[in-house]
């Protein structure tokens, strides 16, 4: 596989960065400064859905696979990124299937919604978000 593009999703891990509603915030203090100590060192705490990550199989299976047992292999792979801009809280099978293409079989398939703009603390952003309806996810699976 020859890469053609690398799309880096990482968002910046701060204090009071937007997260799940529920979660407790992130809490970085600074141990090792250095102005003073000759070296910079964090201590950081949060949760395991703080800004960019996996949700391995554990997330939702008591008994799934946690994120250091998934193979590092299915985290790379080619793929393509289509833009939906869906007007409600579900990407429909009709809106995937209006931008599909048959190259995108068995690809990873990127959804860049737009979402990213509306990132902040507020209710649009932390509950209204875009998400795959059933039929959606299921057509997703059909085409691997």
């Amino acid at each position: 596989m020859q890469i053609k593009k690398i799309i880096d999703l990482s968002v910046e891990i701060s204090t009071y960065m937007p997260i799940w509603p529920t979660a407790q915030l992130p809490n970085i203090v600074p141990i090792g400064i250095a102005s003073r100590d000759g070296y910079n060192v964090e201590l950081y705490t949060s949760t395991t859905h703080t800004g960019t990550h996996i949700d391995a199989p554990y997330h939702f299976e008591e008994n799934g696979k946690s994120v250091d047992a998934l193979e590092l292999n299915r985290l790379v792979s080619e793929g393509y990124c289509i833009k939906i801009r869906t007007k409600s809280t579900e990407i429909t099978k009709e809106e995937l299937e209006s931008k599909w293409k048959e190259e995108y079989n068995g690809k990873t398939i990127l959804i860049n919604t737009g979402w990213s703009k509306k990132r902040g603390f507020n209710k649009e952003f932390l509950y209204d978000f875009p998400g795959l309806s059933m039929d959606a996810a299921k057509f997703i699976l059909e085409k691997r």
